[in-house]
């Protein structure tokens, strides 16, 4: 549901059923959290508390951006399920919106992480200063489309050497 004030709408979204915040507390606590936690997100793929959950498990940065970004988008669905268009507040405070805005947390976070993976996998020679944040911007942080971009490059021969230690044949043009 929407609440009005002289402000923008705040959008709640409606919390958990218990049966499934029992289900993800158990799995927590279980010998292969990770491993039981994604069982609790097959089960219940709308519930965002338990992607943000999954992706705090994560193995690796890729691992845990891909649970961030599915407990988003899961997230976006039910906020626009409850009434929201795109622009108003979405509180911590409501209880409801803490797994989609620990998603979009994690998410944010996970992106930072992969402009670094980004920058070491390119390296710092003089030629490529910038490429990597470049590359990052244009892609949002997501891994997938970045790796593509580099591996583009090197396949062009616009990018020559090896892992970490490339150098740009010519500039890149947007």
């Amino acid at each position: 549901p929407i609440q009005m004030s002289s402000g923008l709408p705040t959008t709640v979204l409606p919390e958990p059923e218990p049966v499934v915040r029992h289900a993800l507390a158990q799995a927590t606590d279980a010998d292969d959290a990770r491993a039981a936690i994604a069982a609790v997100v097959a089960s219940h793929p709308r519930f965002s508390e338990g992607w943000a959950e999954l992706g705090d498990r994560g193995r690796d940065v890729i691992e845990r951006y891909a649970a961030y970004r599915v407990g988003y988008h899961r997230g976006l669905d039910a906020l626009r399920a409850n009434g929201w268009r795109g622009s108003g507040y979405v509180r911590w405070e409501s209880e409801g919106n803490a797994g989609f805005l620990r998603c979009l947390l994690g998410l944010h976070l996970a992106a930072e992480a992969i402009g670094e993976l980004i920058a070491d996998l390119i390296g710092t020679h003089p030629s490529t200063e910038g490429l990597a944040q470049r590359i990052h911007a244009h892609t949002g942080g997501n891994p997938f489309f970045a790796e593509e971009v580099v591996q583009t490059l090197i396949e062009s021969g616009q990018l020559e050497g090896v892992r970490g230690a490339y150098q740009l044949r010519d500039k890149v043009e947007r």
